[in-house]
């Protein structure tokens, strides 16, 4: 009995709202999430969000209270019946329930996540073979969409330093 009363008085977890499951979500969103799921989960713990339209898009960011993370989702489809189709972390502590984290090296997310790195050409296309330039790392998840990792390079952009972003969609990002 003394064993349940333990329990009972043990605070409530409280929920990562800077968490990152690769092909899964981020900060809580899913890819397929509706607007209105999404408003009532407070991402950041944030009431409110700035919002734009692009046709039949409408693309939200979510800043921290704080200001120390933001986290962009776009919605497709009608008005708060609209679904989420791409949701992404910008500026903030995110990680993933591994320890890859915002700010880590590059070789950390590779290894994780098992993403394939791949940078630009000149003319756009892209480049699988270069072990300088990647700028980011994608893994396709099937039906569940693609995960993306972005990375920020050097002042000589030679040299990538560190993890800048993960992102969710569910198309291929050209």
């Amino acid at each position: 009995m003394a064993a349940l009363a333990g329990l009972a008085a043990a605070p409530a977890q409280a929920k990562d709202r800077t968490l990152v499951k690769p092909g899964k979500s981020i900060g809580g969103i899913e890819l397929g999430q509706t607007r209105a799921s999404v408003q009532r989960s407070h991402p950041l713990g944030r009431r409110r969000a700035s919002a734009t339209t692009h046709g039949r898009r409408l693309s939200q960011t979510w800043v921290s209270s704080d200001g120390g993370a933001q986290l962009v989702v776009i919605y497709s489809g009608r008005r708060r019946a609209s679904k989420v189709v791409f949701v992404s972390s910008g500026l903030g502590p995110w990680h993933t329930p591994e320890g890859v984290q915002y700010g880590d090296p590059p070789y950390k997310a590779v290894g994780v996540s098992r993403c394939t790195p791949y940078g630009r050409n000149s003319d756009g296309s892209r480049d699988y073979d270069s072990d300088y330039d990647d700028t980011s790392c994608e893994r396709h998840y099937g039906r569940k969409g693609w995960f993306y990792v972005s990375f920020n390079a050097s002042d000589s952009g030679e040299v990538l330093e560190s993890i800048s972003g993960f992102s969710l969609s569910t198309r291929r990002i050209p």
